[in-house]
């Protein structure tokens, strides 16, 4: 889409998930909120300036027509598919992982190809190291947006429909959320693990993944019972962007520039639609299972409530185990990976075509970077402590607040205006003024003082000072 003039006036524009891309525009995975809001402005007028725009969406709600509203298209149409692919599908519905892993590992051992949709990348993994220990005989393959450059996952993703009848199991990441149809009759079963919050727009995004396999007999899904509790109306998010505008910069609440020319904050398209999305996502993931039943009760699925049961001791250990197995596998993989230039991490993380190994050479880069050590002079505690500060990069974002946090209030109130009103849909400029509030004090609480332009702690980390 970014190749063409905003202008460009097409015949007919179709728009498959129409809500799963408007999700991934609000809330999915850009470089920054301004290539955000330019994927947003260029998406309205694309279907703006088209003769004519189909929009296609199982379980379609308001979010579409608002924004066919916000494209001033007047000349909406609805048009109901009754057409259920998969009515009478037999599907045993779980409250207890273990218990859906047993099911799984019930139609693996009669022999059954099975394809495994996980909404949570790491469980996948997980799972992979569960069954390969399992069943060491079987051609297994997990597929996430880490490894999809491998060789394996690469040729298989080239040629889905050829590739699949090397694999007895296929375990995927919503890599293959969606635009991804197998109609090779290989997998005709199906078991899939839906984490609550996991994905964007969970619910729908996971009964997507559940279906990617066209010629289903059967199968298994287990569903996060847990149950959140956000907001569910769009104008508490406008609100909460409001308030933290307010209170950063001190501006009065309303809808249009000032005359005096001071900025206020401004409710536009983007914004309102990006809390409708917000709102209806949170309603969805508030309660998944239930979600996910009703979508599968809706398509006419003969869903079957398995009652908690007495699963296998061995498999609940065996996935206990599976878990620590990655975490060591993954700290093994990155203290043995190549030392990297900066100029060389720079390349890799701009690549998309990265593999495995470069990725793991780049948190090697910036673990050693960040905290200032050299894991090959460790001794193994010390490496696992390093480790655990490190937790895959979230240590990272510890350490850069502290170029928050040791500003001082003019400064911090300074910057927070500055980016308000010269960034005012970014979304990290609106929470500037909550951060620094929070990190200064957790920065001061741990006796931490900037002198000489360097940052100094009363505290130590795993036996030396930060």
């Amino acid at each position: 889409m970014i190749t063409f003039a905003r202008d460009k006036q097409f015949d007919c524009v179709v728009l498959d998930e129409v809500e799963l891309n408007l999700h991934h525009i609000f809330t999915g995975s850009f470089e920054n909120d301004f290539a955000r809001v330019d994927a947003f402005n260029l998406l309205r007028d694309v279907v703006r300036n088209a003769e004519y725009v189909v929009c296609a969406q199982a379980q379609i709600t308001e979010l579409t027509w608002d924004f066919l509203k916000s494209c001033e298209r007047d000349d909406i149409h609805v048009v109901r598919n009754d057409f259920q692919r998969y009515r009478s599908l037999p599907l045993d519905f779980f409250s207890v992982k273990a218990d859906c892993v047993e099911e799984l590992c019930r139609l693996v051992e009669e022999g059954k190809p099975v394809i495994v949709p996980c909404t949570s990348a790491k469980f996948a993994r997980e799972l992979e190291l569960f069954l390969r220990k399992k069943f060491p005989g079987k051609r297994i393959l997990e597929v996430d947006s880490d490894n999809v450059n491998e060789p394996a996952q690469k040729k298989l993703l080239e040629n889905l429909n050829k590739g699949v009848r090397d694999w007895d199991i296929l375990i995927h990441s919503p890599v293959l959320e969606q635009g991804v149809s197998i109609n090779t009759r290989h997998f005709e079963y199906v078991v899939g693990f839906c984490d609550a919050g996991m994905g964007i727009g969970a619910p729908d995004s996971f009964v997507q993944m559940m279906f990617r396999s066209r010629h289903l007999k059967g199968g298994a899904v287990w569903c996060d019972s847990r149950v959140e509790y956000g907001a569910v109306d769009y104008r508490q998010y406008l609100s909460e962007e409001a308030a933290r505008y307010k209170a950063a910069t001190g501006a009065v609440d309303v809808v249009e520039e000032l005359d005096d020319g001071r900025f206020a904050f401004r409710y536009d398209d983007y914004v309102i639609l990006r809390a409708k999305a917000r709102a209806a996502q949170a309603a969805a993931k508030n309660n998944t299972q239930a979600e996910v039943y009703a979508i599968l009760n809706s398509m006419g699925c003969e869903l079957r409530v398995r009652e908690p049961e007495s699963c296998d001791e061995e498999i609940k250990k065996s996935l206990k185990e599976a878990k620590k197995d990655l975490v060591s596998e993954h700290h093994a993989r990155v203290a043995n990976a190549g030392k990297i230039l900066r100029s060389q991490c720079r390349e890799i993380d701009k690549s998309s075509k990265a593999t495995q190994d470069e990725r793991d050479q780049v948190e090697r880069f910036h673990l050693e970077e960040r905290l200032v050590l050299d894991l090959d002079q460790l001794d193994d505690q010390e490496r696992d402590a390093a480790f655990r500060f490190w937790n895959e990069g979230k240590g990272q974002k510890l350490i850069n607040a502290l170029g928050e946090a040791v500003l001082s209030l003019e400064h911090a109130r300074a910057v927070a205006q500055y980016l308000l009103e010269n960034r005012p849909q970014n979304s990290e400029a609106h929470g500037f003024w909550t951060r620094w509030i929070i990190r200064s004090g957790i920065f001061q609480s741990l006796g931490g003082r900037f002198e000489n332009g360097q940052v100094e702690f009363d505290g130590r980390w795993f036996g030396g000072s930060v």
